[in-house]
């Protein structure tokens, strides 16, 4: 932890947004191993069900932190590092999670049902973030993932018709590349209000 407090004055007195993302790279690795990533034996895999969802736990802190530091801190050369290992981050691992792959455990979050929920209360808090409080690039994530989302749910279908499934996936991720916009958009760093 001591690196992620060296690294974070070296970026803001350099204004470093390479420090910076190295701080914020530290800052997610501290906050996963925290929560027992990195101590989790009971899975064999590197990215097991356990594991991923501390992915998710982690970025979501990364994120609700960001409203808090932007008052005594400039984020200006973390806002890269955050934009990816927060809402970009979260929004991979909340993805997967949503997955019929992905093992289910008891509750209402371990149910297909539950993390589909996950999922969509996720979008819609994006969406708000996104626009209530002037978090730019929530509103792209929110975009690009909801397209993902369907391209992914059409490969869950057991439709045998695997001709008719490519062509679709083809004009979903078409459309995804004819709006480039958002989906660079979902990179955009966190906009950081001014201070006064």
């Amino acid at each position: 932890q001591l690196h992620m407090v060296v690294l974070g004055c070296l970026a803001i007195a350099h204004g470093s947004q390479s420090i910076g993302f190295l701080a914020v790279l530290q800052a997610y690795v501290a906050i996963a191993s925290g929560l027992g990533w990195l101590d989790d034996l009971s899975e064999s895999e590197a990215f097991g069900s356990a594991k991923l969802f501390h992915c998710t736990l982690a970025s979501a802190t990364l994120l609700a932190g960001v409203p808090l530091l932007t008052h005594r801190l400039p984020l200006g050369p973390f806002a890269h590092g955050l934009s990816l290992f927060g809402h970009t981050a979260y929004f991979v691992a909340v993805l997967l999670i949503a997955s019929r792959w992905y093992p289910s455990s008891k509750g209402f979050l371990g149910s297909y049902v539950g993390r589909q929920m996950l999922f969509f209360m996720s979008l819609v808090g994006a969406f708000l973030l996104g626009r209530g409080k002037n978090m730019r690039g929530l509103q792209p994530t929110a975009y690009v993932f909801t397209v993902l989302f369907l391209v992914e749910k059409e490969l869950e279908t057991k439709w045998n018709h695997w001709a008719m499934k490519c062509i679709i996936v083809f004009f979903m991720l078409h459309h995804l590349y004819s709006n480039s916009t958002y989906v660079m958009g979902m990179f955009e760093p966190l906009t950081v209000p001014l201070r006064s």
